[in-house]
Parts: structure tokens; C-alpha cells; sequence
């Protein structure tokens, strides 16, 4: 009782006066009002008793598109070029499967629906001359008001995007109101940035380059602490011969200055071992 299609034939937005003369006279053909053409049952046969068993987009449905520049979808009839696809349009949003066998769900020409001269920038709809309009509305946060495209599944359930063989696939699940994403394999990210957090202030650290450069202030430390190290041992395989301070200076400033330095310059290009294209806060 709960299952089945939820939508309604767009209905004439014309006022049909005397339509019983209209008809005779032969002023009121069908293709002359707008909203979509209707195919009309009776129950048991009773006349009073009248059903939409099915209906049809207005031919005059693309009016102001042309075929050869609009993809099925955006527009409602079909040309000999279109293949075999199958689609379902409502609202300038469509969804269905196209002529090479791919699912395709299609928001970009979404509207309100409104009827007249709409603006886009106040909904969009349909102008007094059966044109559609794309909606450009935004809310306050400057998101779209129409044209998004909403997964809704109840709490603690998982959603889950999974490739033929099972190889790859991507899980997001409640979990309490936490969202946990598993993903089955290694996940690269090729964007100019990747923003991770809320209000995200933090650089992310090049862990490459900085431990590249982190060995080298390393070795040159251990390098110079090692020939130091030499020479102390050289002093005290001679304890008798007396140090001058000339001396001490000399066995020290060299290994000293080199280690300053290369700190020095681990330090001064600290910079680049941060990636400005990664924000993580």
C-alpha cells in the first residue's frame, strides 16, 4: 500500500471556459494548452467515475531548446539519434539510464516549477510562453536551493559504494552519530587542496622532504660529532702535552660552525616541508 511512483501530470494553467462550444466550434484543440496530455479511464465503465491511467509530456514540451544542442534528459522528446535510453524527468532534474548503458542523475537545469516570468535567481520554473528556467537561487550560505542531491538512510545504517569483484569499495556507516569511513584499499586524493576539519588553519607537513632534509642535518651532526670525537681521542692518548686555548679553539670551531650551519639552513627552509595545498585543522 505504501509502494509506487510519487508524482502528478503537470496540469493546463490556462482558464478553459465553455469547453463543451470550445470543442465544437474547433477552437480548442489540445496542442493549443499547455500541461501535459492525459490519458483518462472510467471505473466499470461509469462516467462519473474518471481515472489517470497514464499521460504524456505537452508536445511543446522543449519549447526554446534545441535537439541538436541539448542532451535527452534536459529536453523530453527524443530524435533518431538518441539511442535507446530511458529516462525520468521532473522539475529540470532527470535520472534514468542513457543510450551507452550508464546511470545518469542530472540536476543542473533543476528548477522550482513556478509558473510565469520567474527569474532563475528566484527559483526559476517555467516562463507565460512554456520556456523552462533553470533555477540560480541560493540560500543565506550561498547554497543552491535546487538541483541537490540527497542520500537519506536511518541511523546506524551504512552506505556502501562497492565495485564489480568486491576489490574496491568505499563504507560510510553511523556509528551513534559518529560517521566512519572504511574504504577496502589505498585512497589518493588528486585536488589542488584538501581542506580536513572545521575552519581547517594547519599546514600539513611534507613527510618526504622533511625527513630528507632532517637526514642530512643529522648526518652532518654525526659526521662533525664523530671527526670532534677523533680529536679529543687523540688529546687524551697524550696527556702530557699541554693544551693551549688555541688549541681547544681550534679542535672545536670547525665541527661547531658546520653543525650551526646546518642547522641554520634545516631551519631556513623549514617552510617548504609544508605543504600549503593541505589544510589540516
Amino acid at each position: 500500500m505504501q509502494g509506487g511512483d510519487i508524482m502528478l501530470p503537470r496540469p493546463t494553467r490556462m482558464n478553459v471556459e465553455d469547453i463543451t462550444t470550445g470543442v465544437q466550434n474547433g477552437n480548442l484543440q489540445p496542442a493549443s494548452i499547455d500541461g501535459d496530455h492525459v490519458l483518462i479511464g472510467f471505473i466499470d465503465g461509469d462516467m462519473t467515475l474518471p481515472a489517470i491511467v497514464g499521460f504524456i509530456p505537452h508536445p511543446s514540451a522543449d519549447k526554446g531548446k534545441d535537439p541538436a544542442n541539448t542532451e535527452l534528459g534536459d529536453r523530453i522528446l527524443p530524435t533518431e539519434t538518441d539511442g535507446s535510453p530511458h529516462f525520468r524527468k521532473h522539475r529540470g532534474a532527470f535520472e534514468g539510464i542513457d543510450s551507452d548503458g550508464n546511470y545518469v542523475a542530472n540536476t543542473t537545469k533543476a528548477h522550482k516549477y513556478k509558473v510565469g516570468d520567474v527569474p532563475a535567481a528566484t527559483g526559476g520554473g517555467y516562463t507565460n510562453i512554456g520556456e523552462e528556467v533553470s533555477s540560480t537561487e541560493v540560500d543565506t550560505a550561498g547554497v543552491a536551493t535546487s538541483g541537490n542531491y540527497t542520500v537519506k538512510v536511518k541511523q546506524n545504517a551504512k552506505l556502501l559504494i562497492e565495485f564489480e569483484g568486491g576489490a574496491n569499495s568505499i563504507q560510510l556507516t553511523d556509528n551513534d552519530g559518529v560517521l566512519d569511513i572504511t574504504t577496502s584499499s589505498t585512497v589518493n586524493i588528486n585536488a589542488d587542496s584538501v581542506d580536513v576539519g572545521n575552519a581547517a588553519t594547519e599546514a600539513a607537513l611534507l613527510g618526504t622532504t622533511y625527513r630528507s632534509q632532517e637526514s642530512a642535518l643529522m648526518s652532518t651532526i654525526q659526521t662533525q660529532l664523530t671527526a670532534l670525537t677523533a680529536s679529543l681521542a687523540t688529546l687524551a692518548a697524550s696527556p702530557a702535552t699541554p693544551v693551549t686555548n688555541g688549541t681547544l679553539a681550534g679542535l672545536l670551531a670547525g665541527p661547531l660552525a658546520a653543525i650551526n650551519t646546518a642547522i641554520s639552513t634545516f631551519e631556513g627552509a623549514s617552510s617548504s616541508y609544508l605543504s600549503t595545498k593541505v589544510d589540516i585543522g
